[in-house]
C-alpha cells in the first residue's frame, strides 16, 4: 500500500434535476406587509385572515418590508399555472417567520437576507420552493433564466424548516444560504431537495427540461443539518456544505431521515457532499431503496463518519443499488476520494437484492478506513460486490462482518499470487486467495482449461496476507512462474495490488489478457494475443518491456502506466517489436516518461513500436524520448510508414534524437491512410550521425504543436513528391534543417498563431522553408516566418494572419508566395519583406477578387495575365517586389464623344477606364494612346464623325479595349431677322430683305438655300402680311427666323361730285361724279355700297348755290375721299351771279378759323370764338358739343362778330393721323368745304378728325 496526499473535490458540486419553473413568495407580522410589485403583473389583496397575490404574468419580482405568516393566516399565490414563479424580496432587518400557511401552484421564493424559518405548524403547498439568506439575481430571473443566489446575507442569518412542506410532482424543493437546517419535514414527490451552504448558488433550467444546480464557496461557520424528515420519492436529494467552522466540526450532519425510495420502481438518488475540507456525518437513515432495483447513495467529503445509528440502504425487490462512501471503486471515477472513512460499530450499509443480483458497496479513503460495522449486498441471484480499502491503511474491527452472498466478492488488502503448475485450480468468475501469509498459487493448466472453456477468469490479490503481528509483509504481486497460452475466448484479469512480473511468455488467441498492477508491471518475456484478444496492461507505478508485445490478430494493445515510466531499453539481445496489426496500441505514462532506446551491446538491435492499421497513442505525464544509440542498427521506429493509423504523441517534451553511428536513426512515421500528432510543451529533432526525423509519408497528416519546437531533424510531410497529407504546426519553431512539405492534392498546411497554452507561435530558420499544395489545398500562416528562403505555392489560398508575416533574408526570388484562387492578408501592408540587398518578393494571385484583406505594399506596379504555372519568378522580367495576377484586366480607352459647333476647331480627347489602383497609362502602355477624328477641323460640315483611339499592346498584362467616340458636328445658329415693307394697294411687292447674325467663317446669305417669302401679291387686300425667312436652308446652320410685316395701304380714290345747276322752282338734276384713283383695272364695280348724292336744295329752294355731297360707296382697299360738286340753282332760270362776303356769321360769309389753344380739360368742351383784334370776346358767338360721332355742332352767336374771329377748342379725338396726314399741333385748311344753311343761320356743322388743335377752314362762294 501507498500513501498519497487526497486532492480538494471541484468548488462546485453539479445536480440535474427535474424541470421545474422557479417562483416567488411575499413578507409581514401576522401577514405580509408594504407589499411593492417591482416587475411582472401581479395584484395583491389582504385580509386579516388572507393574503391572496394574484399574478398574471409568468413571473413576477415582489418587494415587501416584511413576510411574517401568522398561525391563522393564509398566504395564496394564485399563479398563471405550475410553471409560474414568484420572487418575494423581503427588505427587513428581521427574518421572516412562517407559521401558517401557503400555497401556490407554481413556485415560490422567499429571499430575506436576515434568514427564513418555517416554524412548527407551518404548512407548504406549493409547485416548488426556494428559501434563501442570500440575494437573488431579479433581473436574471425575470428575463425568464435560472437563479443566480450569492451575497447580502446578514451575520447569523439562518434558513431552517420546522413545518411541513409539500412539493409538486418533479418540483423543487431548497433551501440555500451559509446555514441551512431541515427539522421539520419535506416532500418532494419524485422532484428534487436540495439542502446547500455556500457563498453561490446557480439553479439553472437546461434544454431537456431538467434542472441542475451548482453550488460553491465555503461561508465562514456554514453547515447542513438534517434531523426531520427529508421524502423524495424516487426522486434526488443533495446535502451539500463546505469548509466547517473547526477542524472537528462537520459541515453536513444528519440524524433524521432521508429517503429517495419507490414503491413502484427504482430507487431514487442520494448524495451528500463535503466540499473542501468539510466532513460528513451520518447518524440517522439514507435510504434509495426500490421496488424493483436499488437507487443510489454518495456519501463523501474530506472524512466520512457513519456512526453506530446509521442506516444506509440502496436495497431493491430485483437488484441491489450501489453505496459509494468516501470514493468509488478501487479509488477510481469522478466521486470525491475521502482521506478518511470510519464505519463505526452498529451501522448498517445495505445493498442486497431480493431476486436478481446483490449491489455494491463501497468504502474508500486515499489515507485510512476503519470498518466495523456490518455490510449486506447479498442478492436472490448472485452476490453483490463489497470494498473496503485504505489505500495508506485499512482496520477492520471485531465487529466487522461482510456479507456478499453466493459468488459475491469483498475486497480488502492483497496477497501474493504466482501462475504455475500445481497450484490451485480456478474457475470462471472472480478468483480471490483465501487469506493468509505466503504465496498463494494458481495452477496454470486449469487456468488455460477454464479460458479455453470461454470462462472469464479474474485474478486478485484481495486477500489478507497479513502475519498477525507482523502487517504489510505481502505486496500483492502476481507473477507468471509459467508460460499460459490459450485459444478459447475466455478473458483472463489480473487485479494486483503490487506487481505483474511476466517470467514466462502469455498468449491468446481470442480472449482478452487484462493486467493490473499496482505497481510495476515487468514484461521480461512475450505476450502476444493472435485473434481477437486485447492485450491491457496497467500498472500503478513503472512498465518495463524487455520482450515483444504483439496483437497479430485484431486485438488492441494497451499500456497504462499510472506514476512510472513506460521503458523500452534494456532487452538483452534481438529486436523488440510493440504492435498490433489492426488493433489500436496505446503507451500511457500519466505521470512519468515513455523512453524508446537500446541499450544492449549488441548491434543491429532495434525498437519497432507501430499498428498495421490501428491508431497508435503515446502519452507521458513528463516526456518521449526516442533514440538511436551509438552501435550501428540499433534503431528506433515509433509508426511505421505503412501503417494506415494514427499516432498520437502527447507529452510535456517529446525528444527524438538520431544516433552517434551509422543507421541509429530515430523516427516517428505514419504512411498513406494515417497520421502523426504531437502534442508537447517542447519538441525537440535531434541529428546526430543518423538523423532524428519525423515523416508523414504517402498523404499522412502531421501535426506538431507545442510551446517550443526545434528541428535539428528533419521534418517530412511526403517523400520528396507531392504526396504529403495535411500539415498542422504550433509553437516557437527553430528549423536548423530544411523541413519537407511537398503536399498533395486538396491538403493543407495551417502554422497556428497560438499553442495550446495560448502562447505566440513563431517560425525560424537560417534555411529554406517551402510549402506546396495543389486543388483545393491551402495554406495558412498564422504566426511570423523567417527564413533565408520561403515559397508558398497553393492552387486555391494562401492567407496570412494578424500577427503574422513572411520575412526572407536571402537573396534573389527569396520570397515566392503562389496563393491562387485568394490571397487573404490580414497582417497588413508589410506583410511580405526582404532583407538581403537586391532581393525581391513576387505574390502570385490568380484573380483580383483573390486579395482579400490588405494589399501587400511593394512599391511598383502589378503585372498581369501571369500565372505562376506558366511564368514562374525566372521569367519575370521586371525588377522589384510585384503583385502578379493571373487575371488580366481590361483596360477600356473610349475615344471622347463630343459634340462641337459648325466653325469651331476642337482635339478630340479620350477616356481611360479599368486602371488598377496604383496603375497609370504609363504602366499600361509603353506609347499613346491616340485619338484623331475628320470632325476635328472647323470646316468639317454638320455630321457625327468617329473619334478613332490607337494604342501599342500593354506589356503590363492589360487587355485593352479601344471604343472609338462619336464627334458631333453640330449646325451654328444663323438669326435671320426679315425687314418690313410697304406699298400701295395694286402695286408690286417692293424687294424682301432681311439682316443676318451668326455666319461664320466669314460666309453670308449666298451660302443658303431659298429665299425670303410673303403671302402678300400685287392683287392681295389692303392689310398686314408676313414676310418670313422660313424657307432658308443650309446644311451647317440651324436658321431661326423672325418675320417681318408686309403693309398693303389702300389706295387713294377720289370720287368729285360734278356740279350741276337748274331753274329755279325745277327738280334736281341726276346728280353724277368723277371717280379717279382705280387699278388694276378696276371700277366702281369694284366697290361696295351704292353711290348717292346729297343736297339741301329741294325744288321750292330759291334760286341760289347749293351743295352736291356723293356718299354711300365703301372698300376695304381704296381710301375714298368725296369732293362736293355744286348745284346752282337760277332764278327763272338765270345763271348765279358772285356775291360779296357777308359778315361773319352770316350766310354766304367766308369764316376763318385761326389755330386755337385747347382746353386744359379733356372731354367735352365748349368752342368759343374771340374777335382777336378787339377784345373783349363776345359772349358765347358759338357752342361746341362734342360727341363721338366727331361732329361739332356750331350754334349761332347772339350777334354777328367781325370776321378773322378765333375759334378755339378742345377735340379728345383718338390720335394718329390728322385729315391730310399732319401730326397733331399742325393746322392747314381744311380739306372740305363749311356748309352753311339758312338766312344768318352762320355755319351749323363741321367734321373733325383732329385733336387737340383746330383747322383753319376758307370757303369761297
Amino acid at each position: 500500500m501507498r500513501t498519497t496526499t487526497g486532492r480538494p473535490t471541484r468548488a462546485l458540486f453539479l445536480l440535474g434535476v427535474s424541470a421545474f419553473a422557479l417562483g416567488a413568495l411575499p413578507a409581514a407580522a401576522q401577514s405580509p406587509q408594504g407589499g411593492t410589485v417591482a416587475s411582472g403583473a401581479a395584484r395583491i389583496s389582504q385580509t386579516a385572515r388572507q393574503s391572496t397575490i394574484r399574478q398574471t404574468s409568468e413571473r413576477a419580482v415582489i418587494d415587501w418590508k416584511s413576510f411574517d405568516v401568522g398561525r391563522t393566516h393564509r398566504v395564496v399565490f394564485d399563479q398563471p399555472g405550475k410553471s409560474s414563479a414568484t420572487l418575494n424580496r423581503v427588505n427587513s432587518v428581521s427574518k421572516s417567520v412562517i407559521q401558517g400557511s401557503i400555497t401556490a401552484p407554481g413556485t415560490v421564493i422567499i429571499q430575506n437576507t436576515a434568514g427564513v424559518l418555517f416554524s412548527k405548524g407551518a404548512k407548504l403547498d406549493v409547485g416548488g420552493l426556494v428559501a434563501t439568506s442570500q440575494t437573488v439575481d431579479a433581473a436574471r430571473f425575470q428575463q425568464g433564466g435560472g437563479l443566480s443566489i450569492g451575497g447580502g446575507e446578514r451575520p447569523g442569518a439562518r434558513v431552517v424548516n420546522e413545518g411541513e412542506v409539500t412539493i409538486g410532482e418533479k418540483g423543487l424543493a431548497a433551501l440555500v444560504g451559509g446555514n441551512v437546517e431541515n427539522a421539520g419535514a419535506i416532500y418532494a414527490r419524485t422532484g428534487t431537495v436540495a439542502l446547500a451552504s455556500g457563498t453561490r448558488t446557480t439553479i439553472d433550467l437546461s434544454g431537456d427540461g431538467a434542472i441542475q444546480i451548482a453550488v460553491g464557496g465555503n461561508p465562514a461557520e456554514g453547515g447542513v443539518v438534517n434531523s426531520g424528515l427529508i421524502d423524495a420519492g424516487a426522486g434526488r436529494v443533495l446535502l451539500t456544505a463546505g469548509d466547517a467552522a473547526s477542524a472537528i466540526d462537520s459541515v453536513i450532519n444528519t440524524t433524521g431521515v432521508i429517503r429517495a425510495g419507490s414503491s413502484s420502481g427504482s430507487g431514487g438518488r442520494i448524495e451528500l457532499i463535503g466540499r473542501g475540507s468539510g466532513k460528513v456525518r451520518i447518524g440517522g437513515t439514507v435510504s434509495a431503496s426500490g421496488a424493483t432495483g436499488g437507487g443510489s447513495v454518495a456519501i463523501t467529503g474530506e472524512s466520512v463518519a457513519v456512526a453506530g445509528a446509521a442506516r444506509i440502504g440502496a436495497r431493491g425487490g430485483q437488484d441491489g443499488g450501489t453505496v459509494r462512501i468516501g470514493g468509488d471503486l478501487r479509488g477510481k471515477g469522478p466521486l470525491r476520494r475521502a482521506d478518511h472513512v470510519a464505519i463505526a460499530e452498529g451501522a448498517v450499509i445495505t445493498a442486497t437484492g431480493e431476486t436478481g443480483r446483490g449491489g455494491s458497496v463501497v468504502a474508500w479513503a486515499d489515507g485510512t478506513t476503519i470498518f466495523d460495522g456490518r455490510i449486506a449486498a447479498e442478492g436472490g441471484a448472485g452476490g453483490g460486490l463489497v470494498e473496503t480499502s485504505g489505500k495508506f491503511a485499512l482496520a477492520i474491527g471485531p465487529m466487522a462482518a461482510v456479507s456478499t452472498g453466493a459468488g459475491g466478492t469483498w475486497l480488502l488488502d492483497p496477497r501474493n499470487v504466482e501462475i504455475d503448475n500445481g497450484g490451485a485450480a480456478v474457475s470462471p468468475g472472480v478468483n480471490n486467495p483465501p487469506d493468509g501469509p505466503g504465496i498463494w498459487t494458481v495452477d496454470t493448466n486449469s487456468l488455460r482449461q477454464a479460458l479455453n472453456a470461454g470462462g472469464n477468469v479474474v485474478i486478485t490479490t484481495d486477500a489478507d496476507g497479513t502475519t498477525p503481528g507482523n502487517p504489510g509483509n505481502s505486496d500483492g504481486d502476481i507473477v507468471f512462474r509459467r508460460a499460459l497460452n490459450w485459444t478459447g475466448s475466455g478473458d483472463l484479469t489480473l487485479l494486483a495490488d503490487g506487481d505483474v512480473v511476466f517470467d514466462a511468455s502469455v498468449s491468446t488467441k481470442d480472449g482478452d489478457f487484462i493486467a493490473t498492477a499496482g505497481e510495476d508491471l515487468r514484461i521480461t518475456n512475450a505476450i502476444q494475443s493472435s485473434g481477437t484478444g486485447d492485450l491491457v496492461l496497467t500498472a500503478g507505478e513503472a512498465i518495463a518491456i524487455d520482450a515483444d508485445v504483439r496483437a497479430t490478430g485484431t486485438g488492441s494493445i494497451a499500456m497504462l502506466a499510472r506514476k512510472g515510466d513506460i521503458v523500452g531499453t534494456w532487452r538483452p539481445a534481438g529486436n523488440l517489436r510493440v504492435t498490433t496489426r489492426s488493433g489500436d496500441l496505446d503507451l500511457e505514462a500519466s505521470q512519468g516518461s515513455v523512453i524508446l532506446r537500446r541499450f544492449n551491446t549488441s548491434s543491429g538491435d532495434n525498437i519497432q513500436v507501430f499498428s498495421d492499421s490501428g491508431d497508435l497513442t503515446v502519452t507521458a505525464g513528463y516526456k518521449i524520448r526516442i533514440q538511436g544509440e551509438s552501435t550501428g542498427g540499433r534503431w528506433v521506429r515509433l509508426g511505421s510508414s505503412g501503417s494506415s493509423g494514427d499516432v498520437t504523441l502527447t507529452a510535456p517534451t517529446i525528444k527524438v534524437f538520431g544516433g552517434s553511428a551509422d543507421n541509429t536513426f530515430a523516427e516517428v512515421a505514419a504512411g498513406e491512410g494515417g497520421s502523426i500528432t504531437m502534442n508537447a510543451e517542447t519538441i525537440w529533432l535531434r541529428n546526430g550521425v543518423s538523423e532524428g526525423r519525423v515523416a508523414a509519408l504517402n498523404r499522412a497528416d502531421l501535426a506538431m504543436r507545442a510551446e517550443t519546437q526545434i528541428w535539428d531533424g528533419p521534418v517530412r510531410a511526403g517523400t520528396g513528391g507531392d504526396n504529403g497529407g495535411n500539415v498542422a504546426l504550433s509553437g516557437a519553431i527553430t528549423a536548423l534543417v530544411e523541413p519537407l512539405f511537398g503536399l498533395a492534392a486538396n491538403r493543407t498546411f495551417v502554422l497556428e498563431p497560438t499553442t495550446p497554452g495560448g502562447a505566440p507561435s513563431s517560425y525560424g530558420s537560417s534555411v529554406r522553408l517551402g510549402v506546396s499544395t495543389s486543388g483545393t489545398g491551402s495554406i495558412e500562416i498564422g504566426a511570423p516566418v523567417e527564413a533565408a528562403q520561403i515559397a508558398l505555392i497553393s492552387q486555391e489560398r494562401v492567407g496570412i494572419g494578424a500577427g503574422a508575416g513572411l520575412r526572407a533574408t536571402g537573396a534573389g526570388d527569396s520570397l515566392v508566395v503562389a496563393a491562387g484562387r485568394r490571397f487573404r492578408n490580414d497582417a497588413g501592408t508589410d506583410a511580405l519583406e526582404t532583407t538581403a540587398g537586391g532581393a525581391r518578393w513576387l505574390l502570385y494571385i490568380d484573380g483580383f477578387d483573390g486579395l482579400v484583406g490588405a494589399e501587400p505594399a511593394s512599391g511598383n506596379f502589378d503585372l498581369y495575365g501571369r500565372l505562376f504555372a506558366d511564368t514562374p519568378p525566372s521569367l519575370v522580367t521586371y525588377g522589384g517586389n510585384r503583385i502578379i495576377y493571373g487575371e488580366r484586366p481590361v483596360l477600356t480607352i473610349t475615344g471622347e464623344t463630343l459634340d462641337k459647333t459648325y466653325g469651331t476647331a476642337v482635339t478630340p480627347g479620350l477616356t481611360v477606364a479599368g486602371l488598377r489602383p496604383g496603375d497609370s497609362l504609363g504602366t499600361a502602355l509603353a506609347t499613346g494612346p491616340d485619338v484623331a477624328s475628320d470632325g476635328a477641323a472647323a470646316t468639317a460640315a454638320v455630321g457625327s464623325y468617329a473619334t478613332d483611339v490607337t494604342a501599342t499592346p500593354s506589356d503590363q498584362g492589360y487587355r485593352l479595349d479601344l471604343v472609338d467616340g462619336v464627334l458631333t458636328v453640330d449646325p451654328a445658329l444663323l438669326t435671320i431677322t426679315a425687314d418690313d415693307k410697304s406699298r400701295i394697294y395694286g402695286s408690286a411687292n417692293p424687294p424682301l430683305t432681311a439682316s443676318y447674325s451668326g455666319f461664320v467663317l466669314g460666309q453670308d446669305a449666298s451660302v443658303l438655300g431659298g429665299s425670303l417669302t410673303t403671302t402678300a401679291t400685287q392683287g392681295s387686300d389692303a392689310g398686314r402680311y408676313t414676310i418670313t425667312g422660313d424657307t432658308l436652308t443650309s446644311r451647317n446652320y440651324a436658321i431661326t427666323s423672325t418675320d417681318g410685316t408686309m403693309t398693303v395701304g389702300k389706295a387713294a380714290l377720289s370720287v368729285v361730285a360734278n356740279d350741276a345747276s337748274r331753274p329755279e322752282g325745277s327738280a334736281n338734276p341726276p346728280f353724277t361724279a368723277t371717280i379717279s384713283g382705280f387699278v388694276l383695272d378696276q371700277s366702281i364695280a369694284d366697290l361696295g355700297g351704292e353711290l348717292a348724292f346729297a343736297t339741301p336744295a329741294t325744288p321750292t329752294s330759291p334760286a341760289g348755290s347749293y351743295g352736291i355731297t356723293p356718299e354711300g360707296l365703301a372698300s376695304r382697299n381704296y381710301a375714298i375721299t368725296y369732293v362736293d360738286g355744286l348745284l346752282t340753282v337760277t332764278p327763272g332760270g338765270a345763271q348765279p351771279q358772285p356775291q360779296a362776303p357777308a359778315p361773319f356769321g352770316i350766310a354766304g360769309a367766308a369764316e376763318r378759323f385761326e389755330r386755337g389753344v385747347p382746353p386744359l380739360t379733356p372731354g367735352d368742351a365748349t368752342f368759343r370764338t374771340t374777335i382777336a383784334e378787339a377784345p373783349p370776346a363776345l359772349a358765347d358767338p358759338f357752342l361746341l358739343t362734342y360727341s363721338l360721332g366727331d361732329v361739332v355742332q356750331y350754334v349761332p352767336a347772339a350777334s354777328a362778330a367781325p370776321a378773322g374771329a378765333d375759334a378755339q377748342g378742345f377735340v379728345p379725338a383718338s390720335g394718329g393721323l390728322a385729315e391730310g396726314g399732319l401730326a397733331q399741333g399742325g393746322s392747314a385748311d381744311c380739306s372740305g368745304p363749311i356748309n352753311r344753311a339758312g338766312s344768318e343761320a352762320g355755319c351749323t356743322r363741321q367734321t373733325f378728325a383732329e385733336s387737340f388743335w383746330t383747322t383753319r377752314a376758307e370757303e369761297s362762294q
